[in-house]
């Protein structure tokens, strides 16, 4: 069984994000039919033994012809040799991802070239991206003005996603994925700012995760039973939504329009999602759902059959509450899922080669070099007492 177990997770780890043949075939489907998000998710995550390149080449045309901005941001992030006339054909138009690249790529290119950049026309450029809605620009302008605080951009990517990008979710996708952002951007900004003019920012930021952090911890020790169960389902669900959100889709792209999960907190498969990792999350939603409903019932009845009313009253608020942060603290652990996967590998090939035998192998062979070093000692020893010996009678 523990066997078992160990292959499952080692497929886990190393096939959970790929693209299967059937997902090709299901969103080649959708893309011949015209669906850009289908054609953009061929052309950024399917392996090139799935789609031919010269099909994702086509994709990657007709949607630039159609202005789809993050096709855009794709092909000007592989180096084109015609990026640069991409770019400034858009910013002519006023997209505010090429007012924003082509003053970045214009600044990078004149430094490099040791001349010094169009300040006045850079800030321009900066300033109609930013107008027209677009996240990094709207910070590169405050950090200008001097507005720039902790909680700027995570508030403005949550306004993204919030109000544009997950609009039509559903509320538990839309919520999720605009606090997942927000929290991720909240924790990066944190420690990537501890040494610039927000530094004091960044420390109170830093303890404000650490107290959640203890504060989820204590909680585990206050709560029990049902109670305990059910916040610990809804965290495991919390940490693999997050995990399904920012290793399998990505974070967010360059563009600034990020990009969400049709995986997380469904309970049918969705259109565009595809990998093992959508199946599981979608086998675990009905977990989770049946393990919350079934303990909040339960402890209901129990209250109720003691006729602690006024208590039944205050447990619901608090049931609510317990498994939200539980949802949100999990979630958020899920940025450090990597190294907790590298982890987990680790142990879980060290239990693996403990149990199959393989340890006592390693031992014997262990054993059996430092027996071979151990006589090269010897030999070498013996060598040098032979040639000192020799020496002392020459003299």
């Amino acid at each position: 069984m523990r066997k078992l177990i160990y292959l499952f997770s080692v497929l886990l780890l190393t096939t959970a994000c790929s693209m299967r043949k059937s997902d090709v075939k299901r969103l080649t489907t959708y893309a011949e039919n015209g669906n850009e998000e289908a054609m953009l998710t061929l052309v950024r995550h399917a392996d090139t033994t799935l789609v031919p390149k010269a099909l994702k080449e086509h994709y990657l045309d007709v949607l630039i012809d159609s202005g789809n901005i993050e096709a855009l941001y794709t092909r000007s992030s592989r180096l084109y040799p015609n990026d640069l006339e991409l770019l400034k054909e858009g910013a002519e138009k006023g997209i505010p991802f090429c007012l924003y690249e082509l003053a970045q790529r214009e600044a990078v290119l004149s430094l490099a070239n040791n001349k010094g950049y169009d300040k006045e026309r850079y800030n321009q450029m900066m300033k109609q991206a930013a107008d027209s809605g677009y996240i990094y620009a709207k910070v590169e302008v405050l950090e200008e003005e001097g507005k720039l605080t902790i909680l700027t951009r995570p508030k403005l990517v949550y306004d993204e996603i919030w109000n544009k990008t997950a609009k039509d979710f559903w509320w538990p996708t839309r919520y999720s994925n605009a606090l997942f952002h927000y929290s991720s951007d909240f924790y990066t900004n944190c420690w990537s700012s501890i040494f610039s003019a927000r530094w004091w920012q960044a420390i109170l930021g830093i303890l404000f995760m650490i107290f959640v952090l203890i504060f989820g911890i204590a909680l585990i020790f206050l709560i029990k039973g049902e109670k305990l169960m059910a916040a610990g389902t809804t965290g495991l669900l919390g940490w693999l939504n997050g995990f399904a959100l920012f290793y399998q889709y990505g974070a967010g792209s360059g563009s600034g329009f990020f990009r969400v999960s049709d995986a997380i907190f469904h309970f049918t498969r969705q259109p565009l999602a595809y990998g093992t990792l959508t199946d599981i999350t979608i086998v675990f939603t009905w977990i989770w759902a049946f393990v919350f409903i079934a303990c909040f019932v339960y402890s209901c009845v129990k209250l109720y059959q003691k006729k602690l009313y006024v208590t039944l009253v205050l447990y619901v608020p608090f049931y609510l509450f317990i498994n939200f942060l539980y949802y949100f603290l999990f979630a958020s652990i899920a940025m450090l899922s990597y190294v907790i996967a590298i982890i987990a590998a680790i142990i879980i090939g060290a239990l693996f080669i403990k149990s199959t035998g393989l340890q006592g192998a390693l031992n014997d062979w262990k054993e059996h070099d430092e027996k071979v070093l151990e006589n090269m000692d010897k030999r070498e020893k013996k060598r040098q007492e032979k040639e000192f010996s020799r020496r002392m009678r020459g003299i």
